[in-house]
């Protein structure tokens, strides 16, 4: 019964964090990358190793392609869905590579979701929630979930803490 309350509170805390959603129309033009080439938003991130300690780390974004300047967010992964976020780092207009983005390692799951905002607020400075929504295309949230380990440290896992609450 007592790890059922830790987890309650754990999903609580991380949601609380970031999960408030908005939604906007879709008003995107495509994104032009180096080369003027038209490219819709997308997001490229691979499995990874968190660069740091139990307080503080490093991840790293792939490629970004954004249609003006713009945020990526990582969200904790609440069984799939994005959760509160953990860190984030602007994107420019355009292709966006290697983006080394600062997580909060204490709050963070195994499993992130790298997701892309718009800077529709005051620019350079992340205004979520409410101004700097998340992209879509065609009513989908354009982002990408993937796994991250860490070598020093543990990260938490809800999958493994839900099935523990039920023992």
């Amino acid at each position: 019964m007592k790890w059922y309350g830790y987890l309650i509170m754990a999903a609580m805390l991380i949601s609380l964090s970031g999960i408030a959603c908005a939604q906007v129309e879709d008003q995107y033009m495509p994104a032009t990358n180096e080369t003027g080439e038209a490219g819709m938003p997308s997001i490229t991130v691979m499995d990874q190793t968190v660069e740091g300690n139990e307080t503080i780390g490093n991840i790293t974004v792939d490629s970004v392609v954004s249609d003006g300047p713009g945020w990526v967010a990582i969200h904790n992964s609440l069984f799939g869905e994005p959760g509160g976020i953990v860190g984030f780092a602007p994107v420019e207009d355009g292709e966006n590579t290697n983006i080394t983005i600062v997580i909060d390692t204490e709050v963070a799951t195994d499993q992130l979701i790298a997701e892309l905002h718009s800077d529709l607020g005051q620019e350079g400075t992340f205004e979520w929630p409410p101004i700097d929504v998340p992209v879509e295309i065609d009513g989908e949230i354009v982002m990408e979930a993937f796994n991250v380990t860490a070598e020093d440290f543990e990260l938490k896992n809800l999958t493994d803490m839900a099935a523990t609450a039920e023992q």
